[in-house]
């Protein structure tokens, strides 16, 4: 029983836990949409910067809703309402592209910030059990940021070559005007919030340098501000309707399962079936690790949700770590970085991931178009990771 309920126990899952609740808070107090129309209001209507500013707000927005698929689901209703707004016809090629190009964005965000999503914080946590790494907040953000900008600018080109979309102008501003009118002036509650949310980010992004406290015992300390007396930016019937308990306990169970992999050496033996007799001496060490990540990318496509696909490949990657040939000589923590990476861009098909699901469900673009940019953007994200691996990481130590 104690092994069932490892997961629960963990620091990751209770950091998720809170970071579910600070999504659901967003969610309801009307803050994320506000932040996010004041940011496109700022962008030149043109069709081309609307993209642009769409991948930034996509970024934005992971940093201040913890949660992937809240993060999707706000990003794809703002679309809904600019095209709506703008007159933009539903199956129009700038149409695909606002829609393709958000689920795109919140997919590589959630590599970029490590409270971005459960599966971020369910890697952290394979990580230090498997390395004793614990990589922090700050230290995250170093080394993914860099490289999901250049997965989401790929993304952007491909989309623009497949979908071209013109320079006319757009009445962009006067929709986004007229939504931000709509919602009014701030609240007390969205100011509460925001500043909850800064303090929790100066927290986080400070751990390690300023402090020693953990990113966990920060997010829990901001949600009980959140609720109590006087604050009462959220409450627990709102909480209880609001919040996604499937994932949070699937998050716990995932944990539990990759923790049992590990620990029987379950990981080892299923590397060695899989991978054991890979031939490196012939194929050198960028080659080699070239042909792992795509045999990664591939059992990626198995699965519809992040979540159940690191749970599943991470600690087989400590594994695989473990049975590389000699002449490779990439640390663990490293190896199973670069591996979620792999998993977290490694969507072909709409039921890959909740963010690409939710955008297909406006039925904007069809599986065939989508396909038809996610197999090249697929071979662009590992070939930028190789890049990545010979240049920017090798510079910052991590390789």
């Amino acid at each position: 029983m104690r092994r069932a309920l490892s997961g629960f126990l963990s620091g990751a899952w209770l950091l998720t836990a809170g970071a579910l609740i600070l999504a659901a808070a967003m969610q309801l107090s009307g803050l994320g949409k506000r932040l996010a129309l004041l940011l496109l209001e700022r962008v030149r209507p043109e069709p081309r910067n609307l993209l642009l500013g769409i991948l930034f707000l996509s970024f934005l927005l992971s940093v201040f809703i913890p949660a992937q698929v809240a993060n999707a689901a706000l990003l794809l209703s703002i679309c809904a309402g600019l095209a709506d707004g703008m007159g933009i016809a539903p199956k129009s090629r700038l149409s695909k592209g606002m829609f393709l190009v958000a689920a795109y964005g919140a997919t590589h965000a959630g590599m970029a910030v490590l409270t971005s999503g459960a599966s971020t914080m369910q890697t952290q946590e394979f990580i230090r059990l498997s390395s004793g790494t614990d990589i922090s907040w700050t230290r995250w953000l170093v080394v993914g940021l860099p490289y999901a900008a250049a997965c989401s600018a790929a993304a952007c080109l491909l989309v623009l070559r497949r979908f071209p979309v013109g320079d006319a102008s757009l009445p962009g501003r006067d929709w986004v005007r007229a939504a931000l009118r709509d919602l009014g002036p701030m609240t007390a509650r969205e100011k509460k919030l925001l500043c909850v949310l800064c303090v929790t980010l100066l927290f986080w992004g400070t751990g390690g340098s300023l402090h020693n406290l953990d990113p966990a015992l920060t997010t829990l300390a901001a949600v009980c501000v959140l609720f109590a007396p006087g604050c009462d930016v959220i409450g627990w019937k709102e909480l209880r309707t609001t919040l996604d308990w499937g994932t949070l306990m699937l998050f716990g169970a995932a944990i539990g399962l990759g923790q049992l992999v590990l620990e029987t050496g379950a990981a080892v033996w299923l590397a060695e079936a899989s991978l054991g007799k890979l031939p490196a001496e012939y194929l050198g060490e960028t080659g080699a690790l070239a042909l792992i990540l795509l045999f990664f990318a591939a059992l990626s496509l198995a699965f519809s949700a992040r979540t159940g696909a690191v749970a599943a490949l991470v600690p087989l990657a400590a594994g695989v770590w473990q049975t590389l040939p000699q002449g490779m000589t990439i640390p663990q923590d490293a190896f199973m970085l670069l591996v979620f990476y792999t998993i977290q861009f490694s969507v072909a098909f709409p039921v890959n991931s909740p963010m690409t699901a939710i955008a297909y469900s406006t039925d904007t673009f069809t599986g065939r178009e989508m396909l038809a940019i996610s197999i090249p953007l697929i071979g662009c994200c590992i070939a930028l990771l190789l890049l990545f691996k010979a240049t920017y990481w090798s510079w910052l130590g991590l390789l």
